[in-house]
This record gives C-alpha cells, structure tokens and sequence, in this order.
C-alpha cells in the first residue's frame, strides 16, 4: 500500500493530509508534538537483530541447524527480511538473566514439522505448544537461555 502525505501548518496546528492509492484521500489534525514525534510517519523497518553470547559460534550453529537457516554474505543468519547477527561481546558473560526481556518470533509455515524437529534435538520448550485465538504458538529455550516463540498464524500476515 502506497500513501502520500503532505504536511502544513495552519490555524495554529499541523495538517497532515494523506492519500492511500486505490483510496480516497482522509485528513488527520495533529498537534505540533505529534508531528515532532513522528507520528505521521511510517515506522522504519526492522532490518536486523543482534544477540550477544560467550559462545556465539556455538549458538549461531544452533540457531542454523535449529531452524534450518543460511547465513549471508556477512556472516548473519537469514530469517525473512530480517538478519539474525550472533556475535561475542566483552560484557557479556554465562546465560541469559532475564530471557523473557526481549524474544524473537519466528512466522512458522509447517509448526508441526518445525516442532517434531526441534524435540528431536532436545530442545526445551518453555511454552508448550498450543492453539489460540490467532493461531498456533510456543516458546522454546536457546543454549543461552534466550526465549524464542514460535508462531504459526491462522490468517497470512501481511
């Protein structure tokens, strides 16, 4: 989906106007912070991840074998349009302290095959799967602790 915007102050406010291809146009008024803030603009895309290990090597072998995954030229792993970086760093040191901080989810096409592989290769499921509103869902353990929830939805995202 396509849409122009077009900005402009008048009577004290800022004036978004914007137009969606294929739609008619719609305006929104917003105040001068909401236009400070961005508001009015489309997020940016999320274009890579990076996880910091002791034992990166280690863990970027898993995350391949895991999930099946080619690393790119740069040495990421490739999920999606998204690449998966697996790096050392100095201040990092043992397993993760708080894996539910921050967790990747992964669009699972087949969760059945994805779910018998990952069981053959011991690894721990946190959230055992189960079907929801949305679809079927689990969350599984990296060897660093990290949490990693897997997702296969009911309606293609898009």
């Amino acid at each position: 989906m396509h849409k122009t915007q077009v900005i402009y102050f008048a009577e004290g406010q800022y004036h978004a106007k914007t137009k969606v291809e294929g739609g008619s146009p719609a305006s929104t008024w917003l105040t001068c912070g909401q236009v400070l803030k961005g508001q009015f603009m489309s997020a940016p895309a999320v274009c890579a991840l990076f996880i910091s290990s002791p034992r990166a090597d280690d863990l970027q072998e898993w995350y391949r074998e895991a999930f099946d995954a080619d690393e790119n030229e740069h040495g990421a792993l490739v999920f999606g349009d998204v690449d998966l970086y697996i790096e050392s760093h100095s201040d990092i040191t043992g397993r993760t302290v708080e894996p539910a901080r921050m967790m990747i989810c992964l669009n699972i096409e087949d969760f059945t095959a994805v779910e018998e592989r990952l069981r053959s290769q011991g690894v721990r499921f946190e959230r055992e799967p189960e079907a929801t509103a949305f679809g079927q869902l689990a969350t599984i353990e990296d060897p660093d602790g990290n949490f990693v929830q897997l997702t296969q939805w009911k309606v293609p995202r898009t």
